[in-house]
């Protein structure tokens, strides 16, 4: 069975999709597909969701590819971390967990929220 990353790929290129169009239609960051198709980052099951709907195919069709409840903090974390060396702040170990746990409050929030029509 191919990795999650390299079905992705497949799916958007036989769909004639970009990345940025793919992520666009997923209402996902740019980024996020470019890590989800290189496996640096486990999608969460509502991205999951997101991706099955964008590239016209049943909701569940990812189902074997869904995360564990905590793959998707150890997720999380490696995103916030990327987002912290991107920005190229060296936080002390202290500060790290306060940034890692503050966002980590603001992801459970934001997913929690209800949709805007």
């Amino acid at each position: 069975m191919n990795s999650f990353g390299e079905e992705l790929k497949r799916l958007r290129k036989e769909r004639g999709l970009s990345q940025k169009e793919l992520a666009d239609s997923a209402e996902l960051g740019d980024v996020q597909i470019s890590t989800y198709e290189n496996g640096r980052v486990v999608p969460t099951k509502k991205s999951l969701r997101a991706l099955a709907r964008a590239l016209n195919l049943p909701e569940g069709y990812f189902n074997d590819f869904m995360p564990e409840e905590s793959e998707e903090i150890v997720s999380h974390d490696v995103m916030i971390r990327e987002l912290l060396d991107f920005l190229n702040l060296r936080p002390s170990y202290r500060h790290s967990k306060m940034i890692l746990d503050m966002m980590r409050t603001i992801s459970e929030t934001y997913q929690k929220r209800e949709p805007v029509s």
